[in-house]
């Protein structure tokens, strides 16, 4: 970067880092004045860089050609999410709209059963490519990078004590609203147990990570008795911020009392521990000592919790999921390709619920955003959606094996982005605007490292 893209970019980072650990704050940007502030927000923050970069030749470098099989699988859902918006032929029209104009007269029919909120949804889209493409360019420096983590650590930290004090005083509240359900369980800034659970458990895997980089640096090759000395060093000295983290996200994950979130946790820890091996960090013993210290300890912290997290995780589901997902794969198999349009699920639930799904049971969320974007986009835009997305991972992935300085930014992006992939397969956490914020964040960082 040369003249005036150099010192843009820099404080256009950071203000994309911080709308980016904030969002929790507006209640996870689920209501459309949070999300669309912070998409306006994000869309200046990308018209203020893009203004200098096309200026100033050579400044910076996108490396368009790392990127390009994944724009152009992404075009595909964007574009046809559009065309779904769209008015098309009466073939392609959804049924309900001639069941619509029976009723009303005439109507303009699209694809989608749910226009408005699929404009929403490719709004919300693009700033999720905004904050990314941020990401992507600012985070090549590690030492930033390694800062955004730490700033994400600290913040979903001080979400996780804010969610632990409130169930501790024993009120109802998530920041100004009083939540109607999971009054006995952490949920911090969200008003919905699971985001929370899947968000914290993201963030801790990135903590986890930094710690275990931390103490691999100080104990390597070291004796047994130095080893131990060190150990305590690093965690209640240099590092002490990041086993506080540790301590406060797994304690706040385990009274969310989510299984799917502390599930999805172990899933992304499992995937840490193999990032890091890849990555050469943790090799031979090391890989035990590190897994047996970490895992003990939170397994530990586990059992000090109380029984009802156990009670929590033995019980049965308040949702019916089987239902919900029988529900969609009957609506996905009466329009496997055109779809029914983003933002569209309620009015599915309506027209496929079946007699054991109770009357008084509503959901606006499908349970399954992989399902749900297949209903919603049709097979084949959606399987491109997937695998635009799945492309970069695997850039992510190979990654670490780069003779670079800082393999744990790779290495944590991914376990971080595993909890929230595999969460998503049995819930909604990627639907939730302030953790999807997330997930492109990470993405772009770890997408950053995928050059030496």
């Amino acid at each position: 970067m040369i003249g005036l893209a150099k010192p843009v970019w820099n404080y256009a980072g950071y203000a994309m880092l911080a709308l980016v650990a904030l969002s929790p704050l507006t209640l996870g940007a689920v209501a459309p004045w949070a999300w669309t502030s912070l998409a306006l927000a994000a869309g200046l923050v990308l018209l203020a860089v893009a203004i200098p970069t096309l200026q100033d030749y050579g400044a910076p470098a996108f490396y368009w050609r790392d990127l390009r099989a994944s724009a152009m699988l992404f075009l595909i859902p964007l574009v046809w999410a559009f065309i779904q918006l769209s008015p098309v032929p009466a073939a392609w029209q959804h049924p309900i709209w001639d069941v619509t104009r029976d009723i009303v007269g005439d109507v303009r029919g699209a694809i989608s059963l749910n226009p408005s909120d699929g404009l929403q949804i490719i709004t919300r889209w693009l700033m999720y490519v905004a904050i990314f493409l941020i990401a992507y360019v600012w985070g090549r420096d590690a030492r930033r990078s390694m800062q955004a983590l730490n700033v994400l650590v600290i913040a979903a930290t001080v979400y996780a004590l804010y969610g632990l004090i409130i169930i501790f005083i024993g009120s109802d509240l998530a920041l100004w609203v009083h939540k109607p359900l999971y009054i006995t369980d952490v949920s911090g800034p969200f008003i919905n147990r699971n985001n929370f659970a899947s968000y914290a458990g993201a963030i801790l895997c990135v903590a986890l990570g930094l710690l275990l980089r931390r103490i691999l640096h100080e104990v390597t090759g070291v004796s047994a008795h130095e080893f131990w000395r060190r150990l305590i060093g690093v965690l209640l000295g240099r590092a002490w911020y990041l086993t506080l983290a540790v301590v406060i996200l797994f304690v706040a994950l385990l009274l969310t009392h989510s299984r799917a979130g502390l599930a999805s946790f172990a899933v992304g820890f499992v995937v840490l521990l193999m990032m890091l091996r890849l990555a050469g960090l943790l090799q031979g013993k090391m890989f035990f000592w590190g897994a047996g210290i970490i895992g003990g300890s939170l397994i530990g912290i586990f059992l000090l919790s109380g029984e009802g997290v156990f009670a929590r995780l033995i019980s049965e589901s308040e949702v019916a999921r089987p239902q919900l997902y029988a529900l969609q794969m009957n609506a996905l198999a009466d329009r496997p390709w055109l779809g029914s349009g983003l933002g569209s699920f309620p009015q599915i639930f309506h027209i496929y619920r079946t007699e054991d799904i109770p009357l008084y049971f509503f959901t606006e969320r499908g349970h399954s955003v992989y399902l749900e974007n297949m209903v919603e986009l049709g097979l084949f835009a959606a399987f491109a959606l997937f695998i635009s997305i799945g492309i970069l991972i695997w850039r992510v992935i190979a990654s670490v094996t780069l003779d670079a300085r800082h393999r744990t930014i790779p290495a944590v992006s991914v376990a971080a982005i595993t909890v929230l992939c595999v969460h998503s397969l049995i819930d909604f956490p990627l639907q939730i605007p302030a953790i999807t914020m997330t997930f492109a964040w990470l993405l772009g960082l770890g997408m950053a490292q995928t050059r030496e």
